[in-house]
Formats: C-alpha cells, structure tokens, sequence
C-alpha cells in the first residue's frame, strides 16, 4: 500500500524590532511552508532559539535589549545552536558592519532593501545546504 509523506515545515526564526518587517517576512515564508516564529529584540530570540530550534535564524542588527551581533556571537558559542544558518538583514551596509557580522559568525548578510524571492532564495539554500552537513 501507498502511503504520502507529508513534508515536515521548516523552522525559521525572524528578528527584527519593526512590527511591519516582521509580518511581511512572515507572511512570505508561512506562503513558504516554513514555520514562523518571531521576535523584537536578541534576547528574546535566544529564548525562542533554545526553545523551538529553529532550521534558520533571520536577523536585524540594531535592536534594542540585545542587538543582533551579540544576539549572533552567543548563538554560535553554544554547543546547542551553533549549527542553525543565521542570515543578516539589515539596512547598515556600512564595511565595518559587515566585519562584525562575518566575525560573530553569521552564514551570510544582505542589505535592505531586498525583494522578498531573494530573502526567500538565499534562506531555501541555506537551510538545504545545512541539511546536508
């Protein structure tokens, strides 16, 4: 007898301390077949990191209570997490960000404004290449 998989949701974790970014991001990746958790500020997002072990973690740098480079550096530093992809998505598109962000350890880093398919394109490819390691 035939039976159907049903395909298991991703996991994606979106960081970022504008309501408005948060729900379109949402919406796109929900269309997506990912799961979407959310969260205004770093510390909030580790909470939630640990948690729910999310497959990729989609981040903003300047936030209030914990930015994301800290955010970034403690995720990596831990046995636990250390493995879930994080992209940067962040409108500093100053080198000096970009330093920061390659030294905390983050997967990858885009600058906003962005559309939406590559968001989408870059996170696919990431949370496929990490399912293959």
């Amino acid at each position: 007898m035939f039976t159907e998989t049903i395909p298991v949701a991703k996991k994606i974790l979106i960081v970022d301390d504008e309501e408005d970014i948060l729900e379109f991001l949402s919406y796109h990746f929900k269309k997506n077949n990912y799961e979407v958790f959310t969260s205004l500020d770093g510390l909030g997002a580790l909470s939630l990191a640990f948690e729910q072990r999310p497959d990729i973690i989609i981040s903003d740098i300047r936030m209030p209570v914990m930015d994301g480079i800290e955010m970034c550096r403690t995720i990596k530093e831990d046995e636990r997490l250390k493995n879930i992809p994080l992209l940067f998505l962040t409108a500093d598109d100053g080198e000096y960000v970009a330093l920061l962000a390659h030294q905390c350890g983050a997967d990858f880093y885009l600058n906003k404004p962005v559309k939406v398919n590559v968001i989408v394109s870059v996170v696919n490819s990431l949370v496929n290449q990490n399912a293959i390691n």
